[in-house]
């Protein structure tokens, strides 16, 4: 209140002095905060009037109260702009007045109406428009409620005493969480829980059943505020529609985009997978620019600097139950094909950095997937797993394990309830699921479902499919990663085999098969026969193949397994360069590059140098995986080694103690990498006292 009362008088240069314009969306408290203000500064200003202007009809009304309470004699049959002139001329010649204008939503309507302002004449105006200008009037934006004060009001409205840190506050939280700070959905919430359910803990199970309801409800008893959620957003849509009926169609679009923001480059990048109509708003600058610039009158979104927009998720929530059945399907469809047409398929090309920017707002367009819906007719639509697929492959070969298995997981329980547990297309999805637990080091996880795996797919697609030898070959790398690498290879071979026949010996995934049977060789300590292999698939390969870069990774880590070290560094430099260029830096193959090139700099006595990148991959593999995952536990023990070379004893010491601790509680104490990284420590020990030369 201080500042408004600052800001309604303060002289500003180049602005607009003494006239505030209250702005913000729908519900948010901007009459509510007028009219405190004007209880709590009543003593300060002689007059005080209130007009609404939400149309002509009141602006007309309002102005007839002014002149009676201003004695100006009436005139009959006098219209809205006569009547205001004789008002705005009195108000002229006095002092400490206020005139409130509640509900500008249409600047157009109080041209001409507004009165001159002065140190003690002030106009306050409440608005949806953030573009207050226009009005014109100096802007103060009504944020939010912070979660605090959203759980006193959630306690003070219910009846319901909230003790801090008890079960009541957190789910009182949670519930302002859900309704997205909004006070207006907050206040209906509490009216809610107090009027109908008498009990905290019953509100969000109820509002996930029926939003829709209760967001129509306007509680008991007088209130200052007269509509509800679902009311107050619907006067916004039809305030929208009448300005601009490319903005009411852009807004059914959006409701169904990533909320915060949505990026304008995905709508433009996907505009080719809309109807004609759409395309046409969006392509057309000043079609497109005009139709936000109507949504953000109305405060139903808000600009997001320059790359978008954000739309809160009421507005999102009430827009899509608005929708009947078949548009809501219609726009479902768009969507989908939305974000296949602006996610990019890692077959065309490496397009990691696009993915990446575009990964939030592709999630989105899965829909209930994503936001935990069920609307079946999401999956209905034969391109929506076209575009899950698309999304799954990207996060595992970016690396992004987690995300690629609760996405996975979540994909996996829609199919279920549609298909069938044993469809050939939940089949195949779970292959994706064991492959991220393989990548995240839950490989006993990853066995135990593949096996169960390959025995279904076998008898019901047979031993040929691909989903079973796909199974096959994600089953030989769990197996690996456990260390039984004599299972892994024939495993891989017989992979190898299957895909030789089927597809040719040098199809790209026959060329997979190859190259991980002779990792899986190396690991068997016959290097000469691995890099055989990898310099066949390297010659035989297509340059301009998506997996290039991983055989060339792969001819510097057979170079490796032979002790040819400095031929390595070649190929892991030349590597690292250009999957950092195409790649991006922390994408995974970049990750393993790195890796390897550190090692390599360790058998070179370039310690210094393998420090940079050992610490560089640890930081991307704990955000990534966790601190706990075993791909970061490996990188945490060559760290400390590359420590213990440059003679950093304390950090070398410290990191391996951490490392070792870690390795016992992840692995158990037995494991050969615990073994390796507690003889390592002593070695350590025995360096510092002396006992050993370096």
């Amino acid at each position: 209140m201080e500042t408004l009362k600052s800001r309604l008088s303060q002289e500003i240069l180049n602005g607009y002095s003494h006239r505030v314009a209250l702005w913000g969306m729908g519900g948010i408290g901007k009459t509510q905060i007028a009219l405190e203000y004007v209880y709590i500064y009543r003593e300060y200003y002689d007059r005080i009037f209130w007009i609404s202007a939400i149309d002509q009809g009141s602006l007309l009304s309002g102005f007839q109260k002014v002149a009676v309470a201003l004695a100006i004699p009436s005139r009959a049959g006098s219209r809205l702009q006569e009547l205001a002139d004789d008002v705005l001329k009195r108000l002229q010649g006095a002092q400490k007045w206020l005139i409130v204008f509640d509900n500008v939503d249409n600047a157009e309507l109080v041209k001409g109406l507004l009165p001159e302002n002065g140190p003690q004449k002030h106009t306050l105006i409440t608005t949806k428009n953030l573009h207050t200008h226009g009005i014109p009037a100096d802007p103060l934006e009504v944020p939010l409620l912070d979660c605090q004060d959203c759980v006193k009001l959630i306690s003070t409205i219910s009846n319901i005493h909230i003790a801090p840190d008890s079960p009541e506050h957190k789910e009182a939280e949670r519930i302002a969480l859900e309704l997205g700070y909004l006070p207006l959905a907050i206040e209906q919430a509490g009216a809610y829980i107090r009027e109908i359910l008498h009990d905290i803990f019953s509100f969000l199970p109820k509002y996930h059943r029926s939003p829709k309801r209760i967001h129509e409800r306007v509680p008991h008893g007088n209130r200052d505020y007269e509509f509800s959620v679902w009311t107050t957003c619907q006067l916004s849509f039809e305030g929208i529609d009448l300005k601009s009926p490319d903005a009411t169609k852009l807004l059914s679009l959006f409701s169904f985009l990533h909320p915060v923001p949505i990026l304008f480059s995905f709508v433009h990048a996907g505009s080719e997978g809309l109807d004609e109509e759409l395309q046409q708003i969006i392509q057309d600058e000043d079609r497109f620019e005009e139709a936000v610039f109507v949504m953000e009158q109305f405060s139903v979104v808000q600009p997001r600097q320059t790359e978008g927009v954000e739309m809160h998720r009421l507005v999102r929530a009430v827009i899509q139950d608005s929708l009947s059945k078949d548009s809501r399907q219609r726009i479902i469809g768009q969507v989908v094909q939305l974000g296949i047409s602006a996610f990019p398929s890692l077959d065309t090309g490496l397009q990691y950095e696009k993915c990446r920017q575009f990964l939030q707002q592709v999630m989105a367009c899965l829909g209930p997937v994503y936001a935990h819906q069920d609307d079946r007719s999401w999956l209905i639509d034969p391109y929506w797993q076209v575009l899950a697929d698309r999304v799954e492959d990207f996060l595992l070969t970016d690396g992004d394990y987690f995300n690629s298995l609760g996405l996975t997981a979540r994909i996996i329980t829609k199919l279920e309830s549609l298909y069938g547990k044993d469809q050939p297309v939940v089949l195949a999805a779970t292959n994706s699921l064991a492959l991220a637990h393989d990548k995240l080091g839950n490989w006993e996880k990853a066995r135990d479902i593949l096996q169960q795996l390959i025995a279904t797919s076998t008898r019901i697609l047979g031993e040929g499919d691909e989903v079973t030898v796909t199974a096959k070959y994600i089953l030989a790398s769990a197996l690996g990663n456990l260390g039984h690498w004599k299972e892994a290879a024939d495993l891989y071979a017989e992979v190898v085999k299957i895909r030789s026949r089927l597809l040719g010996r040098e199809h790209p995934d026959t060329l997979l098969g190859y190259d991980s049977l002779a990792a899986a060789y190396g690991k068997l300590k016959k290097p000469e026969r691995a890099l055989k292999i990898f310099q066949w698939v390297f010659d035989v390969c297509d340059p301009g193949d998506p997996t290039y870069l991983y055989k060339m990774y792969n001819m510097g880590s057979g170079n490796a397994d032979l002790g040819n070290w400095k031929t390595a560094v070649v190929w892991y430099e030349t590597t690292l360069n250009l999957a950092k260029k195409n790649l991006g830096p922390e994408q995974e193959l970049t990750v393993w590059t790195m890796n390897g090139l550190a090692l390599a700099y360790m058998e070179l006595e370039r310690p210094g140098e393998a420090v940079t990148l050992f610490e560089t991959t640890l930081k991307i593999r704990t955000e990534k995986l966790g601190p706990e995952a075993p791909r970061t536990l490996w990188i945490m023990h060559h760290l400390a080694r590359a420590y213990r070379e440059l003679g950093r004893w304390e950090e070398s010491s410290n990191l391996f103690r951490k490392t070792l601790n870690l390795r016992e509680k992840v692995l158990g104490p037995n494991d050969p990498d615990t073994m390796l990284t507690r003889n390592e420590m002593e070695s350590l020990e025995k360096c510092r006292t002396g006992s050993l030369s370096k």
